[in-house]
């Protein structure tokens, strides 16, 4: 699930996979004495953001600790644990999505607290896009003028939602997603799992390992099933049911932003389909080998090819490029999702009608 609460990865440096230029990079600066204070870390959900900052956390708390010593294993659990006195953590814990004004007034005042348990203070804000303007203004007095020894590390997916004068005073470190062959090696050394199963979780994440991570399990399965099925039944039985559909894509999904994640795969599934159909090169399944092993959710080939045999590749073309141009809204803060996607659902439908 991509919105899942923020708990304290197991990872450090060495462990993480991908992201080798801004490891190198926070290395290097931490190295020299030259870190900045406040770092915004840009990338989707599930690329190890999460997992980069705990990881830099880690190695700020014990700088002056002997490495392996039991004080340092001691220091490095608390924040594993997020325990540690010294390293605050901020997320959304409002059914709204929103960072709450009491967590932004916590914050503010134990940002100007000296150190606890080491030489320096650590907050870890994510995703910086749940909070609010009021939020948002409280943190740029922090950036403005950051209290000695503090520094802030910031998740954030969209940038382009951030407030210019937040990222100004940040240094930006962008996170792309992890290259095919390295995730689907980490995968199988994480979970034992078979090399087809780390091949198809790794195109399906889209180099994201959190979410490859939980694409292994049954329940992420199931969960792709659910949300098929639904969207096999919307097409089947139109605008009529798009409450109904919207509601349970946000349940199966976990989220507004994961439901419009899911679409966006599903029609880019159907997209694929049809333009096999449109050359000709259809199997029996009605899709061409090669082309099949294009799908992402390859294996709901049946109710891919049934679905696209309702549409033109114009339609579901139109389509994609609604979700696109919705993408943006899910991660805006107090958004309803359940309007969002009945919104989108109708788009949809009047797109697939090209």
């Amino acid at each position: 699930m991509l919105d899942e609460p923020l708990t304290a990865p197991q990872h450090t440096f060495d462990t993480i996979v991908g992201q080798d230029l801004v490891k190198k990079f926070l290395l290097r600066a931490w190295a020299q004495g030259k870190l900045p204070h406040s770092l915004m870390f840009v990338g989707p959900s599930g690329v190890g953001k999460k997992s980069l900052m705990f990881a830099l956390a880690k190695k700020l708390v014990a700088s002056h600790l002997d490495p392996g010593s039991p004080e340092a294993e001691k220091a490095l659990g608390k924040v594993s644990r997020s325990t540690h006195p010294d390293v605050l953590v901020i997320e959304p814990k409002s059914a709204s999505g929103q960072i709450l004004k009491d967590q932004v007034e916590e914050m503010h005042d134990r940002a100007h607290y000296a150190p606890l348990e080491s030489r320096v203070r650590i907050i870890i804000i994510h995703p910086i896009e749940a909070m609010n303007l009021v939020a948002s203004n409280k943190l740029l007095k922090l950036l403005e003028e950051p209290p000695p020894a503090l520094h802030i590390l910031i998740g954030c997916r969209q940038v382009h939602l951030t407030l210019s004068t937040i990222k100004s005073r940040c240094a930006l470190l962008r996170c792309p997603p992890v290259e095919f062959e390295p995730l689907c090696r980490w995968l199988m050394e994480q979970t034992g799992c078979l090399r087809r199963r780390a091949e198809a979780a790794a195109q399906l994440s889209a180099g994201r390992p959190g979410l490859a991570r939980d694409l292994l399990t049954g329940d992420e399965e199931e969960k792709r099933r659910r949300i098929c099925s639904e969207l096999g039944f919307y097409h089947r039985e139109g605008y009529a049911t798009i409450f109904r559909v919207g509601r349970n894509l946000i349940n199966h999904a976990g989220g507004a932003q994961a439901a419009v994640a899911s679409l966006l795969l599903w029609y880019r599934d159907l997209l694929v389909a049809k333009l096999t159909a449109e050359s000709g090169r259809e199997n029996e399944k009605g899709i061409g080998a090669a082309e099949e092993r294009l799908l992402i959710n390859r294996n709901l080939v049946d109710e891919i090819v049934e679905a696209a045999a309702r549409y033109t590749p114009e339609g579901v073309a139109l389509a994609i490029e609604k979700i696109l141009e919705r993408q943006d809204d899910t991660f805006q803060a107090m958004v309803d999702g359940d309007l969002l996607l009945e919104v989108l659902l109708t788009e949809i439908g009047v797109a697939l009608k090209t």
